[in-house]
């Protein structure tokens, strides 16, 4: 649902076209919005498993060409590329918007996940077993931003991590304590 900034009634984002949509990234400015199907290994029978581009003011829902089996969106904030994750979250894709085209700057043979942009849009930041790493775009070039090693972190859905404005790591940590107790009742 959308609800203008300074108030007012609700109204639906997308047209219902009957699939799951969700993980939304929009666009720089404000205009459309990139959701993709369920992601990881999760299959909703009769739903389609692609990106799809959202016109917020013609309500058109279009197909990102290429974009089968991926999930993930995420919109640069220079409104050039589309990141996105194969669906078996072991491939970062990138659509060149000016080229039409999908590469891949990371073909990592372990889960990724979380894919994050820097706010110049220079770098996308991307989970990589217990590390945060930076791919430097064009180029992909890969360097270790953070471990995450000895930190327990929070698991709902995976280890949620994405970047602030200033592009300092966010992240859920477990403070939880897993503790077992012996209890011996006495009879009144």
């Amino acid at each position: 649902m959308l609800v203008s900034a300074s108030g007012g009634a609700a109204r639906e984002a997308l047209p219902e076209d009957g699939q799951v949509q969700g993980d939304a990234s929009w666009s720089p400015d404000g205009r459309h919005m990139a959701v993709g199907g369920p992601g990881g290994g999760l299959d909703i029978e009769g739903h389609d498993r692609m990106i799809k581009i959202a016109d917020l003011e013609t309500g058109e829902l279009a197909p990102l060409p290429g974009s089968e089996d991926l999930f993930s969106p995420r919109w640069s904030p220079d409104g050039r590329y589309l990141a996105a994750l194969s669906r078996n979250a072991l491939r970062l894709l990138l659509y060149n918007f000016s080229a039409g085209q999908w590469t891949t700057p990371r073909d990592a043979g372990t889960l990724l996940g979380y894919p994050s942009w820097a706010r110049d849009s220079s770098r996308l930041f991307v989970n990589e077993d217990d590390e945060r790493v930076s791919l430097r775009i064009p180029d992909g070039r890969r360097e270790v931003v953070h471990s995450f090693e000895r930190l327990r972190r929070a698991n709902p859905w995976g280890p949620w991590t994405d970047h602030a404005p200033d592009d300092s790591i966010l992240t859920l940590r477990d403070t939880s304590l897993n503790e077992i107790f012996a209890l011996k009742l006495e009879a009144p």
